[in-house]
């Protein structure tokens, strides 16, 4: 029945499954040389990537991450957060067409909890 009512959360025959897969590389300007790259996993069935697994073994590496600030820090154009209710990290290498053309030029401490970067490309 629940397959009817909702059909993202049946278990037979196999269902859709709705996810929001972010590819990113990370620089943290506040620990020069602090870069990582992966794919955040943010899913939105009961669920959640147990049907999966099975088919995608490399999702079993995935590690679940506690989120931080807005949309876990991770930049997004979709006002989607309160949808976000538990995510994981998959490390994997940067995105094809990352490049590190931004520099950071200066941080401007603006109050007690926020900063201005200035950035400049080259």
């Amino acid at each position: 029945a629940a397959g009817l009512l909702f059909p993202y959360s049946g278990v037979e025959p196999v269902r859709p499954k709705r996810f929001y897969l972010q590819h990113s590389h990370i620089n943290n300007h506040e620990e020069p040389g602090a870069s990582f790259s992966g794919i955040y996993i943010h899913t939105f069935d009961y669920r959640e990537m147990a049907p999966l697994l099975d088919y995608v073994p490399k999702l079993k590496e995935a590690t679940e991450v506690q989120c931080k600030g807005v949309y876990c820090g991770m930049p997004s154009y979709f006002p989607i957060s309160h949808m976000l209710k538990r995510n994981w990290f998959l490390p994997a290498g940067p995105p094809p067409g990352v490049s590190s053309k931004l520099v950071l030029e200066s941080v401007k401490k603006t109050s007690s909890n926020s900063r201005n970067y200035t950035f400049i490309g080259r």
